[in-house]
């Protein structure tokens, strides 16, 4: 019983060791490959010559080489007639002239160009991006595949969209379109390229504005009071019928009065080069409308929105592309009827190209709004000297700074241990009593600067 277990196991691995020896040999048009055997063989047999023929050197080795693009099986067999070797044999279309334009325009790298009937398959190692697309893009026009493209939209409100097509890479009603971020595809191209090291980048925004507001009021107002409301200057009602002290009132004003506001915004974002990132630091302000007795509520983005794309070429430049804005609600032009807010925006579009560690004015704005005002009560405020009690005059000036500053870097990850979060470090009771200043922590500054990356 053990003497026929032993033989059928012999027969199975003997079975196994034959069919794992019939592995497929690559052959390309016009190229050749020498097998060995180990015993002399007799017997050589291609089951289609016109695919793939053979020479036969001396008694341990064969030489074979491809035709035509098909598959076809290698037997060799020894003088007792047992196989020496089963392989099947699949001859593929030749790329060496692919091969060798690469090696003329990116010496020192190892490219491999295969191909599998109409796909043609590519791998190896590249340093960067920039030269997995140009790579890509030679081979793609040398075989003269059918091309689809595919653009990046970066969005007006921050977010950032794709679809195929082609691109301008201008503005339009959707958005920005980012030409250089694109992502070409060829219709039976397999990219199996490594990437060497991916680079990234940084952007630090500042957006800092500075607004003044000088308003100065000087004389006074003489109108009728209706319904405890004053009417204004120069405006008098039933004073032929009823007048009396009561209908009349005035308003003396003196008012001179400064006021001085900032606002800084300096938001951090980083992303991969050839990629896109956005964020927002804020909320949604629901806004609702009445239509046809239904209701709809639309919601508003508001705060600091940030959206960018960045591509590293190839002497360390960066192409830059940021859509930044800083919005907030502006009670000042609020609809009070139709109970519909209103936002003061800041926001800029526009593509840059800087250096490692460069900074850059992406926009300004330097604006000024002067006004002055004179109402008087006809006739009377043209009186010289007395007629000042019966004039009212008013002076408005608004000066607006606005700069945006964008700064770039190419930075690397850090290790966890060296991750700072901003903290805060309380005081007692007792020193907020004699008025002491709160110990707090410069950790949040340092995760600024450094980005969370190495520079």
């Amino acid at each position: 019983m053990m003497k026929v277990l032993r033989l059928g196991l012999l027969i199975v691995g003997l079975c196994l060791a034959q069919n794992g020896m019939a592995a497929i040999l690559s052959l390309t048009t016009g190229g050749a490959k020498t097998v060995h055997t180990d015993e002399l063989a007799d017997t050589v047999f291609i089951a289609n010559p016109a695919i793939a023929d053979y020479r036969v050197l001396d008694g341990h080795r064969v030489v074979l080489f491809g035709k035509t693009v098909g598959t076809t099986t290698l037997i060799i067999y020894n003088k007792a007639g047992h196989t020496l070797l089963n392989r099947q044999i699949v001859v593929n279309q030749s790329m060496a002239k692919i091969e060798q334009q690469i090696a003329i325009h990116y010496p020192g790298l190892a490219i491999n160009v295969t191909n599998i009937g109409t796909q043609v398959v590519l791998s190896g190692e590249v340093p960067d991006i920039q030269t997995r697309d140009a790579i890509v893009h030679l081979v793609g026009v040398l075989l003269n595949k059918s091309v689809s493209r595919k653009t990046v939209t970066l969005k007006n409100a921050g977010s950032v969209s794709s679809n195929g097509g082609s691109s301008s890479g201008s503005s339009s009603s959707d958005g920005y379109l980012l030409d250089y971020l694109q992502k070409t595809t060829y219709s039976g191209l397999i990219d199996n390229l490594k990437v060497g090291g991916v680079k990234q980048v940084n952007v630090k925004l500042s957006v800092a504005e500075v607004s003044t507001a000088y308003i100065k009021q000087l004389g006074a107002k003489w109108g009728s009071m209706v319904n405890d409301s004053f009417q204004g200057n120069g405006q008098f009602f039933n004073y032929l019928q009823s007048f009396n002290a009561s209908n009349i009132a005035s308003f003396i004003s003196a008012l001179d009065n400064d006021s001085v506001g900032q606002i800084l915004a300096q938001p951090n974002l980083s992303v991969i080069s050839g990629e896109t990132a956005s964020f927002l630091v804020g909320g949604e302000l629901p806004i609702v409308t009445n239509y046809d007795n239904s209701y709809q509520v639309t919601y508003k983005e508001y705060g600091v929105k940030l959206s960018i794309g960045a591509k590293v070429l190839n002497d360390n430049k960066i192409r830059l592309t940021l859509s930044p804005e800083v919005s907030a609600q502006d009670s000042t032009y609020r609809s009070e009827l139709a109970d519909v807010p209103a936002f003061k925006t800041r926001k800029a579009t526009t593509t840059v190209e800087l250096g490692d560690g460069q900074s850059f004015v992406l926009g300004g704005l330097l604006s000024k709004d002067e006004q002055e005002t004179l109402q008087k009560v006809p006739f009377i405020g043209d009186i010289p000297i007395l007629g000042a009690l019966f004039r009212y005059t008013e002076t408005t000036r608004r000066n607006t700074e606005l700069v945006i500053v964008a700064t770039v870097n190419l930075v690397k990850p850090i290790s966890s241990e060296d991750v700072q979060l901003p903290t805060m470090q309380p005081t007692s009771t007792l020193s907020r009593w004699f008025g002491v200043d709160l110990a707090t922590s410069h950790a949040t500054r340092e995760v600024y600067a450094s980005g969370g990356f190495k520079q």
